[in-house]
């Protein structure tokens, strides 16, 4: 099968494949040779891979890398479906946005700003039936720099200020 063959290449140069059309093939892949090698999806250590820790490090990693937010986890249906998977489970196992959040400031330390912009673009395209005009929705990144020091509100807007000179648009602003 070829996308055995791009997923693990991808895993030998450690690409990370983060296409949400991919995730479910990636994930299917993955759970096949962590069956294979008699462990489990994500952890190289079997025993790692069913601790407490483990389960919160995948929920960060689940939530950063789809842009969830946090408060998410305290949604009852979110924490039915994790009873369900695992019916030993209980109230008090399903960590709290707050647990989530400590958990990766430790892991992160260091912190970003990072700015994006949302916009609308006319572009025609060509048909059969002639051209046709579509607007479609763009999103950018167009600056991420590092917050050193603290991260109160004068800070940030700050950094958010040199960012905006830094891509000089800030005089364009009123």
């Amino acid at each position: 099968m070829h996308g055995d063959v791009w997923i693990a290449a991808c895993d030998t140069f450690q690409i990370t494949i983060d296409a949400k059309g991919a995730q479910a093939v990636v994930m299917r892949y993955r759970a096949r040779q962590a069956e294979a090698r008699g462990s489990t999806v994500g952890s190289s250590d079997a025993a790692r891979s069913s601790s407490h820790e483990a389960f919160v490090d995948a929920l960060i990693e689940l939530f950063v890398a789809e842009d969830l937010s946090f408060n998410l986890i305290e949604s009852p249906h979110l924490q039915a479906l994790i009873k369900m998977l695992h019916e030993e489970l209980s109230d008090f196992d399903i960590p709290h946005r707050t647990t989530l959040q400590n958990r990766l400031s430790e892991v992160f330390t260091e912190l970003f700003l990072a700015v994006t912009t949302h916009w609308i673009q006319h572009v025609i395209k060509s048909s059969p039936s002639g051209p046709k005009s579509e607007l479609k929705l763009r999103v950018d990144l167009i600056g991420f720099h590092q917050i050193p020091g603290r991260h109160n509100g004068e800070h940030l807007a700050q950094t958010f200020l040199h960012i905006l000179k830094w891509i000089e648009i800030a005089e364009m602003l009123g």
